[in-house]
């Protein structure tokens, strides 16, 4: 944490490793992607039927840098006109200093007496407010709403509030356990867990029907574990039906 005096803040800046491997992976590619764009380009010149106005050739080169925005500022692109032919090459320039920035993130704030571990404490609430309204619009369906009349959207917003409070809710009680899933993930596990009900034939005319859950996997007990549910909710209920002669 550095302090700003210009600006009068603090400059909190995070280094992660994996993110810049992850960076550098994106990178990577996306140069790749650029340089074979580049090429269609160069490759264009020499064509019969190709670009041979120098206007055009600088119109394309700004198509394939908009469409890399990324890296297109890591190369220095030159454009040759000739009487004859067009020229265009490019080099990479400054990667080691890209390089350094990889997976480094800077936070500011304006409080003057703020602690590291107060100002990642901040953030990352921050991260779960965002989380929270990406949740409701995703997962919860609080967007688009069909209704017109202003009670149904009132009532609408105010259903997908009193859900979101129970997936935090939930989310909190799993996350003090351990358990860091997204409440997408969890309804994935435990979907998975059913009440399942099975029909036989019986003597004459009866059938019998026993509903009864399925057994709770491993990931889904500690689930109900950290909730303190049972993991097998609800009896076995069976049940005799006697079908009517016609």
């Amino acid at each position: 944490m550095v302090r700003n005096a210009e600006a009068e803040e603090w400059d909190l800046y995070i280094d992660f490793e994996a993110k810049a491997k992850k960076e550098e992976g994106i990178k990577s590619k996306s140069r790749q992607r650029f340089e074979e764009d580049m090429e269609q380009v160069r490759a264009g010149l020499n064509k019969k039927k190709g670009t041979k106005v120098l206007e055009q050739v600088h119109t394309q080169i700004g198509r394939v840098k908009e469409r890399h925005r990324r890296v297109s500022g890591l190369y220095r692109i030159t454009v040759v006109p000739d009487k004859n032919a067009i020229d265009v090459t490019w080099t990479l320039q400054s990667e080691k200093e890209k390089k350094k920035l990889n997976g480094i993130y800077r936070l500011r704030s304006n409080r003057e007496s703020i602690t590291v571990e107060e100002f990642w404490q901040i953030y990352t609430n921050l991260t779960q407010v965002e989380s929270a309204f990406k949740s409701m619009k995703s997962e919860l369906g609080f967007r688009p709403i069909h209704h017109q009349k202003e009670q149904r959207v009132d009532a609408h917003l105010f259903i997908t509030l009193l859900a979101y409070h129970i997936c935090h809710s939930i989310g909190h009680r799993l996350r003090a356990h351990g358990i860091c899933h997204h409440w997408e993930t969890i309804r994935d596990v435990l979907s998975g867990h059913v009440r399942v009900t099975t029909t036989m034939k019986g003597e004459g005319n009866r059938s019998i029907h026993i509903r009864k859950n399925s057994r709770p996997t491993t990931e889904q007990r500690k689930i109900y574990k950290a909730l303190d549910i049972a993991k097998l909710p609800g009896k076995v209920i069976k049940a005799i039906l006697q079908k009517r002669k016609k």
